[in-house]
């Protein structure tokens, strides 16, 4: 399914003289060869997307995996680097610097925005508090834990979509 909504939300966006930089947590481990990265790298290749992070990007103990990554096509954005930024978390940030681009107006932007204030924060904060979670503390049907999360995060996104809705506005 995620395949298949990345391919749509790019092919909704994508023109072929744009520069197209998909970037993020994808949670596909580029450091080792498997099915996932090979139909992420199918769906990219279709944009003419690669993969241009080449290290590590999460090191717990003495593991190590490359889930988040940053795609471009190699033949518009050439002279470029990428390097690890920091380690503000659990995962090590990644800085791409591109040397030499040509960006040009195209006359309107649109942005989309969340309007997170004091006040909405608090509502958001008080709506919490009424949940009761019993769906996730439900101990009679004793569901997995996938489940739990599931009904956990369903719960909380729709307090969080109601407080804090998407806002879309153009500027010429």
């Amino acid at each position: 399914m995620f395949l298949n909504r990345l391919d749509d939300a790019i092919k909704s966006i994508y023109r072929a003289n744009f520069n197209l930089i998909l970037c993020g947590d994808i949670n596909i481990d580029y450091l080792t060869d498997n099915d996932r990265k090979t139909q992420l790298d199918s769906v990219l290749q279709t944009y003419n997307l690669t993969a241009i992070v080449t290290f590590p990007t999460r090191c717990q103990g003495t593991s190590s995996t490359m889930i988040d990554n940053a795609f471009i096509d190699n033949s518009k954005i050439t002279n470029y680097t990428v390097s690890p930024f920091n380690d503000l978390s659990d995962h090590d940030a990644q800085l791409l610097i591109i040397k030499d681009i040509n960006l040009q107006s195209q006359g309107h932007y649109v942005y989309i925005t969340r309007n997170i204030n004091n006040y909405s924060i608090n509502e958001f904060e008080i709506s919490l508090s009424y949940e009761t979670w019993e769906c996730v503390f439900s101990l009679s049907n004793k569901p997995d834990v996938d489940t739990l999360f599931n009904s956990f995060i369903n719960n909380y996104l729709m307090i969080f979509h109601n407080h804090f809705p998407l806002t879309e506005f153009t500027e010429t």
